[in-house]
């Protein structure tokens, strides 16, 4: 279950391109406009909660599809068997027609052998 990233670009300029410190009190740096607003520590804090926040979220995403897969499964069986009626209504009307136009064939073919008697 995937669950939502953590966005780590800048606040200034929405760029990706970050530099990180080596040091918890170092600012982390855009590489394209030059902004820096957090610390590394702030940063390690986001991620820390948003990986506290991951199981629950992952618990109700799942919760969800669980939902979602029942409905998509109940609304596949009926369009299933709606196709199902229909087809088994096209076959005996195809049945219908095919035993029509075998007795016209043979109404013709007497109606040619009276003509020829």
């Amino acid at each position: 279950m995937s669950v939502k990233p953590i966005d780590l670009s800048c606040d200034s300029c929405g760029s990706n391109r970050l530099h990180f410190p080596a040091t918890d009190d170092g600012l982390v740096t855009c590489e394209d406009c030059g902004s820096n607003g957090r610390t590394l520590s702030d940063v390690k804090l986001q991620v820390a909660q948003q990986m506290a926040d991951a199981p629950e979220q992952a618990e109700r995403l799942s919760r969800k599809a669980g939902k979602d897969q029942a409905s998509l499964r109940e609304r596949h069986l009926e369009e299933v068997e709606e196709s199902q009626a229909d087809l088994r209504e096209s076959v005996a009307e195809t049945d219908r027609l095919v035993v029509q136009s075998d007795e016209m064939h043979r109404r013709h073919l007497r109606e040619r052998d009276a003509e020829r008697s």
